[in-house]
């Protein structure tokens, strides 16, 4: 046992009062007068033995009550071990999490603020021999070395909010294979580990597998918050696939309340390069809601956007910023063959935004791909090696095909093109009579086109078609026999049958356009609206013309970063590996250049941490499994730092026992006092 205080042993010398108070004041006689002998039979008897056991119970109980009220100030405590051993000694291990919901105010500032006081306690009261390893969410090499106290207080005024989120699970199985694999730390180290966090519930979905065979302390601490209040906008989408000039424009955003109150009247703001739009939200406590806006872009480029809802607690959810860009036109190759069919013109004739080319299949250069989405096979018979090759290479870039067989295709050369490209082989031509079976409005393919599904809607008749064998592709329109009229694999189309009116009557049916059309709008190559940071972000850009091997910066106001980029299949991405690239990134719009190319990429912050509802008590401890074979000692602080006294070298303490101990001995001597006769 040792003592936390021991000056106060010095104290143990008021022990002399009992004994001189015994030796005085039980030796002293007192005379009593009586004006009748009938008085004394109300003397009580007591022999001489009674009178000296009292006297000596009366001496012990005084004597244990001041030695025990002198121990409770000493504080005693068992240590975790023997610290005496060779190369042992305590090991602690402090985890602050900083993400962004430790930004929250407690009863003295920040969250995060309050952690770190309590860790410096913690630090400047252990003992000289105790080595402590600091870690936060960075987790990077520089938290696995081991440093003087003084380097230890600077790295926590050191640590700040930071936007790469980590789970509760991951963090303590990552920092307990640090200390257990750690070539300076034994099995004779005696190994304490503190948490110091709020418990999100949203950053934990598991429990945490207690890795370590030897004895282990463990000290969850919660730090709450002062609110349980927070406004997010959680996401957003476009209703339409492609951005146009004079265009309608339906941005859909879900906003999230997460916490405990209703909200009236937020002001949701929405900039896009000019535009600029204000409406006004109600959030009822712990719903979402979707709110749309309408917006038009008058002019071609690349446009970046922000959304900002005005929101008092946590900051970093409340922008999302989106960047995307307006084409002037989107052009369409058409490859004409002997049996080409002038429909497919007149189609996209309805929509000035596609400019069309159209060749003969004879006359195909490789340099007419060149910028263009959608390239359409139509009524071509036999697809040679260089067109079938280049084709190929262009899908693999990204780019759609549609294929509209003739009427006397060349079945094997066919065959080998749609292997290539993924698509199932066909059979030789086959007359039949059928109507094609209702398509499945529901699906991705058709999603938004119908604002309701249409009930009487009519359908083509087929004469004819090119059966495919062994179907693994998906089908836009079904012959009523279940076979295949028009199919999708990736983004390459096969019309089974033919366009002539002798063969089907798709040409004249309203469906046809309709599929063409939507085919078109999905051929367009756009990067994603927004990025979440905190990942490893692989990012696909699709410049119009080919770009030189040369490196791509990433820029805004405050950073230059050179990304990792890399090609495959054909198809560029830019690479944000490893938190050493993201440590320097915040939320905003970059622009990403090369030499012959420059786009703009948003990035947002992960909503991993908008929902701040916590853990309680029993969940944190169980998270833990395997407390059974360790120390586990849940700590709160929702009062400041100065409510938890720093007691991690001595977890079994005494003191309070001494001092009930000492109470006791104090009543036993009054009652000793005044009852015994």
């Amino acid at each position: 046992m040792k003592f936390q205080h021991p000056g106060y042993l010095f104290f143990l010398f008021f022990l002399i009062v009992p004994i001189i108070i015994h030796l005085y004041s039980f030796r002293q006689y007192k005379t009593f007068y009586f004006s009748s002998i009938i008085f004394l039979k109300n003397i009580d008897q007591e022999t001489k033995s009674i009178r000296k056991l009292k006297q000596l119970l009366i001496l012990i109980s005084r004597l244990l009550a001041v030695l025990f009220l002198v121990l409770t100030f000493c504080q005693p405590f068992i240590p975790l071990k023997d610290n005496n051993l060779k190369n042992s000694g305590n090991v602690i291990s402090i985890y602050i999490d900083n993400s962004f919901s430790m930004s929250q105010l407690g009863t003295e500032g920040q969250l995060l603020s309050e952690a770190k006081e309590y860790a410096k306690k913690i630090i400047n009261q252990t003992p000289t021999n105790t080595r402590i390893l600091l870690f936060t969410n960075e987790l990077s090499a520089v938290e696995e070395q081991f440093t003087s106290k003084t380097n230890l207080l600077n790295r926590l005024d050191k640590i700040k909010i930071q936007s790469s989120t980590t789970t509760i699970n991951k963090v303590i199985e990552r920092i307990q294979n640090i200390v257990t694999n750690h070539k300076e730390i034994s099995n004779k180290n005696t190994k304490q580990y503190i948490y110091l966090s709020d418990f999100q519930k949203s950053k934990s979905n598991t429990s945490v597998n207690i890795k370590e065979k030897e004895v282990s302390y463990f000290y969850p601490i919660q730090l709450k918050p002062q609110s349980k209040n927070n406004i997010s906008i959680d996401s957003i989408w476009f209703n339409e696939p492609n951005f146009k000039t004079k265009i309608n424009n339906e941005l859909t955003i879900r906003v999230s309340n997460y916490g405990e109150d209703d909200f009236k009247n937020l002001e949701l703001v929405l900039e896009v390069n000019e535009t600029k739009r204000t409406v006004f939200v109600d959030l009822d406590a712990e719903k979402s809601k979707d709110i749309v806006i309408n917006y038009t872009d008058y002019k071609p480029g690349v446009k970046q956007g922000k959304i900002h809802i005005i929101d008092k607690h946590l900051n970093f959810d409340d922008d999302y910023f989106f960047s995307y860009e307006v084409k002037p036109n989107s052009s369409i190759l058409i490859i004409e063959g002997e049996d080409a069919h002038r429909s497919i013109n007149q189609v996209f004739s309805l929509d000035h935004y596609y400019k069309v080319s159209n060749i003969s299949s004879g006359s195909f250069l490789p340099e007419k791909l060149k910028n263009k989405q959608l390239v359409i096979l139509n009524g071509v018979k036999d697809i040679n090696e260089g067109l079938a090759n280049n084709l190929k290479t262009f899908q693999s870039k990204g780019g759609s095909i549609v294929l509209f067989p003739s009427k006397d295709a060349e079945i094997s050369s066919w065959n080998k093109f749609l292997n290539s490209i993924g698509i199932s082989s066909i059979s030789t031509f086959e007359k039949l009579n059928l109507e094609t079976e209702k398509p499945i409005i529901q699906s991705n393919f058709y999603k938004g086109i119908f604002e309701e599904t249409p009930k009487n809607i009519p359908l083509p008749k087929v004469k004819g078609y090119y059966p495919v064998k062994n179907n693994i592709n998906s089908t836009l329109l079904s012959l009523q026999n279940n076979k295949p009229l028009w199919i999708k694999q990736n983004n390459s189309y096969l019309f089974t049958s033919l366009l002539d009116s002798t063969t089907s009557t798709i040409v004249s049916n309203s469906l046809y356009p309709v599929i063409l059309l939507r085919i078109a709008e999905l051929s367009q190559q756009k990067m994603d609206i927004s990025h979440f940071l905190g990942k490893e972000n692989r990012i696909q850009i699709h410049p119009s013309e080919d770009i030189e091997n040369s490196e791509f910066h990433l820029i805004n106001s405050d950073l230059d970063l050179i990304p990792y980029s890399e090609e495959i299949n054909n198809e560029i991405f830019i690479s944000l590996v490893g938190l050493q690239e993201q440590q320097g990134l915040k939320q905003g719009i970059y622009e990403l250049t090369n030499k012959k190319y420059k786009t703009s990429i948003a990035f947002n912050y992960p909503r991993l941490e908008s929902d701040i509802s916590t853990f309680n008590s029993d969940e944190i401890k169980s998270l833990f499994q395997g407390v059974k074979t360790t120390h586990l000692n849940y700590n709160l602080i929702e009062s400041g730092s100065e409510s938890l006294k720093v007691d991690l070298e001595k977890p079994q303490e005494f003191w309070r026992i001494f001092l009930i101990l000492s109470l006791i001995f104090v009543l036993t001597e009054m009652a000793l006092t005044r009852f015994m006769k």
